[in-house]
Protein backbone atom coordinates (compact mmCIF):
# COMPACT_ATOMS: atom_id res chain seq x y z
CA UNK A 1 0.00 0.00 0.00
CA UNK A 2 1.70 3.48 -0.58
CA UNK A 3 1.76 6.30 1.71
CA UNK A 4 -0.49 9.04 1.31
CA UNK A 5 1.60 12.37 0.79
CA UNK A 6 0.23 16.02 1.26
CA UNK A 7 0.80 17.87 -1.87
CA UNK A 8 0.92 21.55 -0.08
CA UNK A 9 3.09 24.76 -1.76
CA UNK A 10 6.00 25.96 -0.33
CA UNK A 11 4.64 28.51 1.60
CA UNK A 12 1.68 27.39 3.74
CA UNK A 13 -0.38 28.47 7.01
CA UNK A 14 -1.94 25.99 8.94
CA UNK A 15 -4.54 28.55 9.98
CA UNK A 16 -5.23 30.35 6.71
CA UNK A 17 -5.88 26.52 5.55
CA UNK A 18 -8.35 25.84 7.96
CA UNK A 19 -10.07 29.28 8.72
CA UNK A 20 -10.36 29.99 5.08
CA UNK A 21 -11.86 26.76 3.76
CA UNK A 22 -15.23 27.19 4.22
CA UNK A 23 -16.16 31.05 3.27
CA UNK A 24 -14.58 30.28 0.17
CA UNK A 25 -17.06 27.76 -0.54
CA UNK A 26 -19.87 29.70 0.72
CA UNK A 27 -20.32 28.66 4.05
CA UNK A 28 -18.99 31.82 5.88
CA UNK A 29 -22.06 32.03 7.71
CA UNK A 30 -22.86 28.59 8.50
CA UNK A 31 -22.07 27.91 12.28
CA UNK A 32 -18.71 26.27 12.88
CA UNK A 33 -19.13 25.55 16.79
CA UNK A 34 -21.53 25.61 19.40
CA UNK A 35 -21.18 25.66 23.30
CA UNK A 36 -23.75 25.88 25.27
CA UNK A 37 -25.88 28.54 24.06
CA UNK A 38 -23.30 30.59 22.18
CA UNK A 39 -22.09 30.03 18.15
CA UNK A 40 -19.07 30.96 16.69
CA UNK A 41 -20.00 31.04 12.51
CA UNK A 42 -16.66 30.08 10.42
CA UNK A 43 -16.42 33.83 9.10
CA UNK A 44 -16.23 34.72 12.26
CA UNK A 45 -13.52 32.36 13.34
CA UNK A 46 -11.80 33.47 10.20
CA UNK A 47 -11.90 36.98 11.57
CA UNK A 48 -11.17 36.59 15.28
CA UNK A 49 -8.15 34.39 13.91
CA UNK A 50 -6.29 37.28 12.08
CA UNK A 51 -7.20 39.69 14.89
CA UNK A 52 -5.83 37.55 17.52
CA UNK A 53 -2.72 37.11 15.77
CA UNK A 54 -2.68 41.06 15.68
CA UNK A 55 -2.85 40.84 19.42
CA UNK A 56 0.02 38.46 19.83
CA UNK A 57 2.28 40.52 17.66
CA UNK A 58 1.48 43.40 19.51
CA UNK A 59 2.68 41.41 23.01
CA UNK A 60 5.51 40.97 20.95
CA UNK A 61 5.54 37.36 19.75
CA UNK A 62 7.85 36.35 17.25
CA UNK A 63 7.46 33.77 14.93
CA UNK A 64 8.86 30.28 16.01
CA UNK A 65 8.55 31.11 19.47
CA UNK A 66 6.32 28.92 21.92
CA UNK A 67 2.82 30.13 23.16
CA UNK A 68 1.32 28.52 25.82
CA UNK A 69 -2.56 28.16 26.10
CA UNK A 70 -3.86 27.21 29.41
CA UNK A 71 -7.78 27.80 28.46
CA UNK A 72 -11.00 26.09 29.00
CA UNK A 73 -13.09 24.23 26.50
CA UNK A 74 -14.83 27.39 24.98
CA UNK A 75 -15.06 29.55 21.23
CA UNK A 76 -12.17 31.45 22.60
CA UNK A 77 -10.12 28.59 22.09
CA UNK A 78 -10.02 28.01 18.27
CA UNK A 79 -9.73 31.32 17.63
CA UNK A 80 -6.49 31.57 20.28
CA UNK A 81 -5.23 28.58 18.91
CA UNK A 82 -5.10 29.26 15.01
CA UNK A 83 -4.27 32.82 15.84
CA UNK A 84 -1.16 31.44 17.09
CA UNK A 85 -0.16 29.36 14.12
CA UNK A 86 -1.37 32.58 12.19
CA UNK A 87 1.47 34.38 13.34
CA UNK A 88 3.91 31.89 13.07
CA UNK A 89 4.22 30.83 16.73
CA UNK A 90 3.66 26.92 17.79
CA UNK A 91 0.63 26.96 19.85
CA UNK A 92 1.19 24.90 22.75
CA UNK A 93 -2.37 23.63 24.63
CA UNK A 94 -2.22 22.57 27.97
CA UNK A 95 -4.43 20.73 29.94
CA UNK A 96 -6.35 22.57 32.45
CA UNK A 97 -6.76 19.67 34.86
CA UNK A 98 -3.41 19.12 35.98
CA UNK A 99 -2.06 20.73 38.88
CA UNK A 100 0.47 23.92 38.58
CA UNK A 101 3.23 22.22 39.59
CA UNK A 102 2.82 19.99 36.47
CA UNK A 103 2.36 23.22 34.23
CA UNK A 104 5.18 24.91 35.88
CA UNK A 105 6.85 21.79 34.35
CA UNK A 106 6.05 22.19 31.03
CA UNK A 107 6.29 26.05 31.10
CA UNK A 108 10.05 25.44 32.10
CA UNK A 109 10.58 22.65 29.52
CA UNK A 110 9.04 24.55 26.86
CA UNK A 111 11.31 27.63 26.75
CA UNK A 112 7.83 29.65 26.00
CA UNK A 113 7.83 33.86 25.00
CA UNK A 114 4.11 34.32 26.40
CA UNK A 115 1.77 32.23 28.37
CA UNK A 116 -2.29 33.03 27.71
CA UNK A 117 -3.80 31.86 30.57
CA UNK A 118 -7.85 31.73 31.00
CA UNK A 119 -8.54 34.25 34.27
CA UNK A 120 -10.12 31.86 36.58
CA UNK A 121 -7.17 29.34 35.86
CA UNK A 122 -4.51 32.38 36.85
CA UNK A 123 -5.03 32.50 40.53
CA UNK A 124 -3.60 29.24 40.32
CA UNK A 125 -0.79 30.30 38.81
CA UNK A 126 0.21 33.63 40.10
CA UNK A 127 2.10 32.87 43.23
CA UNK A 128 4.30 30.75 41.41
CA UNK A 129 7.84 31.16 40.57
CA UNK A 130 7.26 31.60 36.44
CA UNK A 131 10.09 30.81 34.25
CA UNK A 132 12.40 34.23 33.39
CA UNK A 133 11.07 36.38 30.78
CA UNK A 134 7.70 34.93 30.47
CA UNK A 135 4.95 37.09 29.46
CA UNK A 136 1.67 36.78 30.39
CA UNK A 137 -1.81 37.61 28.93
CA UNK A 138 -5.22 36.83 30.07
CA UNK A 139 -8.33 35.54 28.49
CA UNK A 140 -11.88 35.07 29.70
CA UNK A 141 -15.02 36.97 30.19
CA UNK A 142 -13.92 38.90 33.80
CA UNK A 143 -13.47 42.23 33.73
CA UNK A 144 -10.17 44.17 33.36
CA UNK A 145 -7.57 43.53 36.32
CA UNK A 146 -6.22 46.53 37.45
CA UNK A 147 -5.03 43.96 40.43
CA UNK A 148 -2.44 42.23 37.85
CA UNK A 149 -2.06 44.96 35.68
CA UNK A 150 -1.66 41.66 32.72
CA UNK A 151 -2.90 42.30 29.26
CA UNK A 152 -5.94 41.05 28.27
CA UNK A 153 -6.11 39.63 24.73
CA UNK A 154 -10.20 40.40 23.72
CA UNK A 155 -8.93 44.09 24.69
CA UNK A 156 -6.00 44.08 22.41
CA UNK A 157 -7.78 41.68 18.93
CA UNK A 158 -10.77 44.28 19.29
CA UNK A 159 -8.73 47.05 17.87
CA UNK A 160 -6.84 44.67 15.50
CA UNK A 161 -8.32 44.24 11.78
CA UNK A 162 -10.41 41.79 11.10
CA UNK A 163 -7.87 40.41 7.87
CA UNK A 164 -4.42 40.23 7.72
CA UNK A 165 -1.76 38.25 6.03
CA UNK A 166 -0.67 35.12 7.33
CA UNK A 167 3.09 34.69 7.91
CA UNK A 168 4.37 32.15 5.54
CA UNK A 169 5.79 29.21 7.23
CA UNK A 170 5.56 25.92 5.09
CA UNK A 171 3.98 22.65 5.36
CA UNK A 172 6.95 21.24 7.34
CA UNK A 173 7.90 24.18 10.01
CA UNK A 174 6.23 23.27 13.61
CA UNK A 175 2.97 24.74 14.15
CA UNK A 176 1.98 23.33 17.23
CA UNK A 177 2.93 20.72 20.48
CA UNK A 178 1.39 18.49 21.87
CA UNK A 179 1.99 17.16 25.59
CA UNK A 180 1.95 13.28 25.77
CA UNK A 181 -1.02 12.06 28.29
CA UNK A 182 1.73 10.77 31.00
CA UNK A 183 -0.23 7.47 30.62
CA UNK A 184 3.85 5.75 30.71
CA UNK A 185 5.11 8.23 33.00
CA UNK A 186 6.84 11.59 32.51
CA UNK A 187 4.93 13.86 29.44
CA UNK A 188 7.02 14.71 26.62
CA UNK A 189 5.87 17.59 23.80
CA UNK A 190 5.50 15.96 20.35
CA UNK A 191 6.29 18.62 17.75
CA UNK A 192 3.39 18.94 14.61
CA UNK A 193 4.06 20.65 11.76
CA UNK A 194 1.77 22.71 9.59
CA UNK A 195 0.49 19.84 7.22
CA UNK A 196 0.19 17.15 10.12
CA UNK A 197 -3.83 18.21 10.86
CA UNK A 198 -4.23 18.09 7.12
CA UNK A 199 -3.06 14.78 6.42
CA UNK A 200 -4.39 13.38 9.31
CA UNK A 201 -7.95 14.82 7.57
CA UNK A 202 -7.25 13.36 4.38
CA UNK A 203 -6.32 9.85 6.03
CA UNK A 204 -8.79 9.65 8.69
CA UNK A 205 -11.57 12.39 8.49
CA UNK A 206 -12.59 12.47 5.14
CA UNK A 207 -11.25 8.71 4.42
CA UNK A 208 -12.81 7.01 7.51
CA UNK A 209 -15.52 9.11 8.67
CA UNK A 210 -16.76 10.58 5.27
CA UNK A 211 -17.38 13.79 7.44
CA UNK A 212 -20.13 15.78 5.62
CA UNK A 213 -21.28 19.73 5.43
CA UNK A 214 -23.41 20.22 7.82
CA UNK A 215 -23.44 17.27 9.65
CA UNK A 216 -23.34 17.55 13.64
CA UNK A 217 -20.15 16.21 15.73
CA UNK A 218 -19.98 16.13 19.74
CA UNK A 219 -16.65 15.05 20.88
CA UNK A 220 -16.10 13.95 24.49
CA UNK A 221 -12.63 14.01 24.78
CA UNK A 222 -11.42 18.30 24.77
CA UNK A 223 -8.93 19.90 23.22
CA UNK A 224 -5.86 19.19 25.03
CA UNK A 225 -6.10 15.84 23.79
CA UNK A 226 -4.71 15.60 20.11
CA UNK A 227 -7.91 13.00 19.75
CA UNK A 228 -10.24 15.93 20.79
CA UNK A 229 -8.20 18.70 19.03
CA UNK A 230 -8.73 16.41 15.54
CA UNK A 231 -11.81 16.22 16.10
CA UNK A 232 -13.34 19.65 17.45
CA UNK A 233 -11.05 21.79 15.54
CA UNK A 234 -9.51 20.47 12.24
CA UNK A 235 -12.26 18.29 10.70
CA UNK A 236 -15.49 20.10 11.03
CA UNK A 237 -13.50 23.32 9.63
CA UNK A 238 -12.48 21.03 6.96
CA UNK A 239 -15.59 18.87 6.46
CA UNK A 240 -17.97 22.32 6.93
CA UNK A 241 -19.83 20.48 10.02
CA UNK A 242 -20.61 21.63 13.05
CA UNK A 243 -19.04 20.55 15.96
CA UNK A 244 -20.54 21.22 19.66
CA UNK A 245 -18.21 21.37 22.71
CA UNK A 246 -18.67 21.20 26.51
CA UNK A 247 -17.22 22.95 29.07
CA UNK A 248 -19.02 20.69 31.52
CA UNK A 249 -16.77 17.66 32.85
CA UNK A 250 -17.70 14.32 30.52
CA UNK A 251 -20.15 12.30 33.34
CA UNK A 252 -22.20 9.96 31.72
CA UNK A 253 -25.25 12.54 32.65
CA UNK A 254 -23.42 15.47 31.29
CA UNK A 255 -22.63 13.48 27.73
CA UNK A 256 -26.23 12.78 27.39
CA UNK A 257 -27.68 15.37 28.12
CA UNK A 258 -25.13 16.93 25.42
CA UNK A 259 -26.19 14.07 22.77
CA UNK A 260 -29.70 14.68 23.24
CA UNK A 261 -29.93 18.40 22.95
CA UNK A 262 -27.94 18.49 19.70
CA UNK A 263 -28.64 15.15 18.12
CA UNK A 264 -24.89 14.50 16.68
CA UNK A 265 -24.40 12.53 13.62
CA UNK A 266 -21.16 11.73 14.72
CA UNK A 267 -20.04 11.00 18.40
CA UNK A 268 -16.58 10.81 19.58
CA UNK A 269 -15.39 8.70 23.03
CA UNK A 270 -12.84 7.06 24.80
CA UNK A 271 -13.89 3.12 26.16
CA UNK A 272 -14.34 5.25 29.64
CA UNK A 273 -17.26 7.45 28.36
CA UNK A 274 -18.79 4.53 26.74
CA UNK A 275 -19.06 2.14 29.81
CA UNK A 276 -20.26 5.27 32.05
CA UNK A 277 -23.08 5.87 29.66
CA UNK A 278 -24.14 1.69 29.59
CA UNK A 279 -23.67 1.59 32.92
CA UNK A 280 -25.95 4.86 34.04
CA UNK A 281 -28.50 2.67 31.58
CA UNK A 282 -28.30 -0.09 33.73
CA UNK A 283 -28.87 1.82 36.63
CA UNK A 284 -32.03 3.13 35.50
CA UNK A 285 -33.29 -0.19 34.42
CA UNK A 286 -32.10 -2.01 37.71
CA UNK A 287 -33.90 0.93 39.53
CA UNK A 288 -30.15 1.96 41.33
CA UNK A 289 -31.22 5.64 39.83
CA UNK A 290 -34.54 7.92 38.64
CA UNK A 291 -34.76 7.30 34.89
CA UNK A 292 -35.93 10.19 32.58
CA UNK A 293 -38.95 9.96 31.32
CA UNK A 294 -37.79 9.31 27.52
CA UNK A 295 -34.75 7.30 27.60
CA UNK A 296 -32.69 8.42 25.18
CA UNK A 297 -32.01 6.14 22.34
CA UNK A 298 -29.23 8.10 20.06
CA UNK A 299 -30.95 7.64 16.83
CA UNK A 300 -29.55 10.50 15.58
CA UNK A 301 -26.01 8.81 15.39
CA UNK A 302 -24.28 7.80 12.38
CA UNK A 303 -21.11 6.71 13.60
CA UNK A 304 -19.22 6.72 17.51
CA UNK A 305 -16.02 6.56 17.04
CA UNK A 306 -13.86 5.12 20.35
CA UNK A 307 -10.41 5.77 20.46
CA UNK A 308 -7.72 6.26 23.47
CA UNK A 309 -7.55 3.07 24.74
CA UNK A 310 -8.40 -0.50 23.31
CA UNK A 311 -12.17 -0.74 23.18
CA UNK A 312 -12.92 -5.03 24.90
CA UNK A 313 -15.24 -6.73 22.74
CA UNK A 314 -17.85 -7.28 25.74
CA UNK A 315 -18.11 -3.52 25.83
CA UNK A 316 -18.40 -3.22 21.62
CA UNK A 317 -21.74 -5.95 22.30
CA UNK A 318 -23.03 -4.06 24.94
CA UNK A 319 -22.94 -1.05 22.91
CA UNK A 320 -25.17 -2.81 19.70
CA UNK A 321 -27.61 -3.73 22.20
CA UNK A 322 -28.25 -0.69 23.16
CA UNK A 323 -28.18 1.62 20.15
CA UNK A 324 -27.79 0.96 16.29
CA UNK A 325 -25.24 3.22 15.62
CA UNK A 326 -21.97 1.70 14.14
CA UNK A 327 -19.37 2.11 16.86
CA UNK A 328 -15.45 1.90 15.61
CA UNK A 329 -12.75 1.31 17.91
CA UNK A 330 -9.52 3.16 16.25
CA UNK A 331 -5.82 3.56 17.55
CA UNK A 332 -3.80 7.00 17.56
CA UNK A 333 -1.33 8.02 20.13
CA UNK A 334 -0.17 11.71 20.73
CA UNK A 335 2.81 11.17 18.59
CA UNK A 336 0.42 10.21 15.23
CA UNK A 337 -1.72 13.05 15.69
CA UNK A 338 -4.66 10.83 15.08
CA UNK A 339 -6.38 7.52 14.61
CA UNK A 340 -4.06 5.28 11.54
CA UNK A 341 -5.70 1.95 12.28
CA UNK A 342 -9.43 2.08 12.49
CA UNK A 343 -12.72 0.03 12.21
CA UNK A 344 -14.85 1.05 9.31
CA UNK A 345 -18.57 1.78 8.94
CA UNK A 346 -20.59 -1.24 8.33
CA UNK A 347 -17.39 -3.70 8.61
CA UNK A 348 -16.37 -4.15 12.57
CA UNK A 349 -15.21 -6.88 14.34
CA UNK A 350 -15.77 -6.57 17.57
CA UNK A 351 -12.27 -7.22 19.90
CA UNK A 352 -10.25 -5.84 16.97
CA UNK A 353 -8.86 -2.08 16.35
CA UNK A 354 -9.39 -3.09 12.87
CA UNK A 355 -7.19 -2.41 9.70
CA UNK A 356 -4.62 0.44 8.36
CA UNK A 357 -6.39 3.37 7.16
CA UNK A 358 -5.45 3.68 3.80
CA UNK A 359 -2.51 6.31 3.10
CA UNK A 360 -0.82 4.49 6.61
CA UNK A 361 1.90 2.34 6.86
CA UNK A 362 2.96 -0.31 9.62
CA UNK A 363 4.68 -2.95 10.39
CA UNK A 364 5.00 -5.42 13.40
CA UNK A 365 8.67 -6.00 14.62
CA UNK A 366 9.22 -9.62 16.19
CA UNK A 367 9.89 -8.98 19.73
CA UNK A 368 13.86 -9.78 19.93
CA UNK A 369 15.06 -12.37 22.20
CA UNK A 370 16.47 -10.71 25.61
CA UNK A 371 19.71 -12.22 25.09
CA UNK A 372 20.13 -9.85 22.14
CA UNK A 373 20.31 -7.00 24.74
CA UNK A 374 23.98 -9.03 25.64
CA UNK A 375 25.07 -8.40 22.26
CA UNK A 376 27.86 -6.11 21.15
CA UNK A 377 25.64 -4.34 18.27
CA UNK A 378 21.91 -5.39 19.42
CA UNK A 379 19.56 -4.61 16.34
CA UNK A 380 17.48 -1.53 16.41
CA UNK A 381 13.73 -1.61 16.52
CA UNK A 382 13.12 -1.24 12.59
CA UNK A 383 15.82 -3.56 12.11
CA UNK A 384 13.82 -6.64 13.71
CA UNK A 385 12.17 -9.24 11.12
CA UNK A 386 8.99 -8.73 10.79
CA UNK A 387 6.05 -10.87 13.28
CA UNK A 388 4.38 -13.92 11.38
CA UNK A 389 0.46 -13.51 11.04
CA UNK A 390 -0.92 -14.10 14.30
CA UNK A 391 2.64 -13.62 16.34
CA UNK A 392 2.70 -10.97 18.26
CA UNK A 393 5.14 -7.65 17.11
CA UNK A 394 5.73 -4.02 18.18
CA UNK A 395 3.89 -1.85 16.25
CA UNK A 396 5.54 0.44 13.75
CA UNK A 397 3.67 3.23 12.03
CA UNK A 398 4.41 5.69 8.81
CA UNK A 399 2.29 8.54 8.63
CA UNK A 400 2.21 12.09 6.88
CA UNK A 401 0.58 13.25 10.02
CA UNK A 402 3.28 11.89 12.66
CA UNK A 403 5.42 13.92 14.65
CA UNK A 404 9.09 14.07 13.72
CA UNK A 405 10.62 14.74 17.09
CA UNK A 406 9.90 15.47 20.88
CA UNK A 407 10.82 18.62 22.20
CA UNK A 408 14.42 19.04 23.73
CA UNK A 409 14.70 14.81 23.60
CA UNK A 410 17.05 13.89 21.09
CA UNK A 411 17.79 10.48 22.51
CA UNK A 412 14.37 9.70 22.91
CA UNK A 413 13.48 11.29 19.28
CA UNK A 414 15.88 8.69 17.65
CA UNK A 415 14.43 5.61 19.68
CA UNK A 416 10.67 6.29 19.29
CA UNK A 417 10.43 8.30 15.36
CA UNK A 418 13.27 5.88 13.72
CA UNK A 419 14.09 6.57 10.28
CA UNK A 420 10.33 8.11 9.36
CA UNK A 421 8.86 5.00 11.84
CA UNK A 422 7.12 6.15 14.66
CA UNK A 423 7.97 3.53 17.43
CA UNK A 424 4.17 2.97 19.53
CA UNK A 425 5.31 0.96 22.32
CA UNK A 426 1.77 -1.03 21.45
CA UNK A 427 1.89 -4.63 21.17
CA UNK A 428 -0.35 -5.88 18.45
CA UNK A 429 -1.19 -9.51 16.61
CA UNK A 430 -2.17 -9.02 12.51
CA UNK A 431 -4.02 -11.59 11.30
CA UNK A 432 -3.36 -12.89 7.67
CA UNK A 433 -6.46 -10.93 6.16
CA UNK A 434 -4.61 -7.37 7.97
CA UNK A 435 -6.90 -7.27 10.90
CA UNK A 436 -4.81 -5.95 14.18
CA UNK A 437 -5.54 -6.83 17.19
CA UNK A 438 -4.59 -4.99 20.59
CA UNK A 439 -2.43 -7.28 23.03
CA UNK A 440 -0.79 -4.73 25.46
CA UNK A 441 1.89 -1.98 25.85
CA UNK A 442 5.36 -3.42 25.74
CA UNK A 443 6.21 -1.88 29.34
CA UNK A 444 3.18 -3.28 30.45
CA UNK A 445 4.11 -6.87 29.52
CA UNK A 446 3.82 -9.20 32.44
CA UNK A 447 6.47 -11.75 33.29
CA UNK A 448 4.40 -15.00 35.14
CA UNK A 449 6.12 -18.53 35.54
CA UNK A 450 9.01 -17.69 32.53
CA UNK A 451 5.43 -16.77 29.96
CA UNK A 452 4.62 -13.68 29.06
CA UNK A 453 0.88 -12.12 29.85
CA UNK A 454 -1.23 -9.75 28.03
CA UNK A 455 -2.91 -7.33 30.35
CA UNK A 456 -5.26 -6.82 27.67
CA UNK A 457 -6.15 -10.22 27.36
CA UNK A 458 -6.88 -10.64 31.14
CA UNK A 459 -9.13 -7.69 31.56
CA UNK A 460 -11.23 -8.70 28.24
CA UNK A 461 -12.05 -11.74 30.09
CA UNK A 462 -13.04 -10.05 33.29
CA UNK A 463 -15.04 -7.61 31.27
CA UNK A 464 -17.05 -10.79 30.32
CA UNK A 465 -18.43 -10.98 33.56
CA UNK A 466 -21.76 -8.99 35.14
CA UNK A 467 -19.99 -7.63 38.62
CA UNK A 468 -17.16 -5.78 36.47
CA UNK A 469 -17.78 -2.39 35.85
CA UNK A 470 -13.92 -1.21 34.73
CA UNK A 471 -10.35 -2.94 35.38
CA UNK A 472 -6.97 -3.13 34.87
CA UNK A 473 -4.36 -5.71 35.19
CA UNK A 474 -0.46 -5.21 36.52
CA UNK A 475 2.20 -6.98 36.82
CA UNK A 476 3.34 -7.39 41.32
CA UNK A 477 5.16 -9.57 43.14
CA UNK A 478 4.97 -12.20 45.63
CA UNK A 479 6.85 -11.89 49.00
CA UNK A 480 9.82 -14.08 47.37
CA UNK A 481 9.69 -11.60 44.50
CA UNK A 482 8.08 -13.82 42.09
CA UNK A 483 6.23 -12.15 39.19
CA UNK A 484 2.72 -12.77 39.01
CA UNK A 485 -0.60 -10.58 37.97
CA UNK A 486 -3.23 -8.31 39.57
CA UNK A 487 -6.02 -7.79 38.64
CA UNK A 488 -7.58 -4.29 40.53
CA UNK A 489 -11.81 -3.96 39.58
CA UNK A 490 -14.62 -1.44 39.65
CA UNK A 491 -17.66 -2.85 40.79
CA UNK A 492 -21.30 -2.42 39.10
CA UNK A 493 -23.14 -1.28 41.63
CA UNK A 494 -25.51 -3.96 42.88
CA UNK A 495 -21.90 -5.94 43.87
CA UNK A 496 -20.42 -5.72 47.03
CA UNK A 497 -16.36 -6.50 47.15
CA UNK A 498 -16.29 -9.99 48.94
CA UNK A 499 -13.78 -12.68 49.19
CA UNK A 500 -16.07 -14.77 47.66
CA UNK A 501 -16.54 -12.87 44.66
CA UNK A 502 -12.66 -12.64 43.95
CA UNK A 503 -12.36 -16.32 44.06
CA UNK A 504 -15.70 -16.09 41.56
CA UNK A 505 -14.31 -13.79 39.44
CA UNK A 506 -10.97 -15.82 38.79
CA UNK A 507 -12.91 -18.91 38.14
CA UNK A 508 -14.58 -17.12 35.41
CA UNK A 509 -11.15 -16.13 34.01
CA UNK A 510 -10.25 -19.22 33.84
CA UNK A 511 -12.91 -20.70 32.30
CA UNK A 512 -11.48 -18.43 28.94
CA UNK A 513 -7.32 -18.73 29.57
CA UNK A 514 -4.29 -20.73 30.70
CA UNK A 515 -4.06 -20.73 34.11
CA UNK A 516 -0.96 -19.16 34.48
CA UNK A 517 -2.42 -15.80 33.05
CA UNK A 518 -5.35 -15.73 35.84
CA UNK A 519 -4.45 -12.93 38.25
CA UNK A 520 -3.26 -14.07 41.31
CA UNK A 521 -4.57 -11.49 43.31
CA UNK A 522 -8.17 -9.64 42.69
CA UNK A 523 -8.29 -6.24 44.31
CA UNK A 524 -11.55 -4.23 44.60
CA UNK A 525 -11.30 -0.32 43.99
CA UNK A 526 -13.74 2.56 43.87
CA UNK A 527 -11.45 3.97 41.08
CA UNK A 528 -8.60 3.21 38.53
CA UNK A 529 -5.99 6.21 38.12
CA UNK A 530 -6.53 7.71 34.72
CA UNK A 531 -5.03 10.18 32.80
CA UNK A 532 -7.04 13.31 32.17
CA UNK A 533 -8.05 12.04 28.93
CA UNK A 534 -9.26 8.69 30.15
CA UNK A 535 -6.05 6.34 29.99
CA UNK A 536 -5.28 4.11 32.54
CA UNK A 537 -2.23 4.83 34.27
CA UNK A 538 -1.16 1.20 34.85
CA UNK A 539 2.35 2.17 35.72
CA UNK A 540 0.80 3.21 39.20
CA UNK A 541 -0.72 0.25 40.11
CA UNK A 542 2.92 -2.11 39.43
CA UNK A 543 4.07 -2.94 42.16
Amino acid sequence: MSLYRSHLPARFNLAQALTQAQPAAGRGNQTYMVCGEQRLTFQGLAEQTARMAGALEALGVRPGERVMLLTGENLRFPPLFLGVIHRGAVAVPLNPLLTPQDHLGMLHDSQASLLVVEDNLWPLLARARLPAGLKVALTGQGSESLETGLPRLETLAASQPAERAPEGCGPDAPAFWLYTSGSTGVPKAAIHRHRDMMAAWELYGRGVLNLRPGEVTFSAPKFFFAYGLGNSLAFPLLAGATAVISGQPPTPRALLETLARHRPAVFYAVPTHLNGLLNLYQAWREGREDPPAVLPTLDHLRLAVSAGETLPAPLWHRWKAHFSADLLDGLGTTELFHIVISNRPGASRPGTTGTLVEGVEARLARLPDPSAAEQDNPPTVVELPEAAPGETGLLLVRSEAASPAYWNRPELSQAVMAQGWTVTGDLFQRSAEGWFTYVGRNDDMMKVGGSWVAPAEVEAALMTHPAVAECAVAGAATPDGLGQAKAFVVLNGNYAPEDSLAEELKAHMAQQMAAFKVPRWVAFVHHLPKTATGKIQRYKLRG
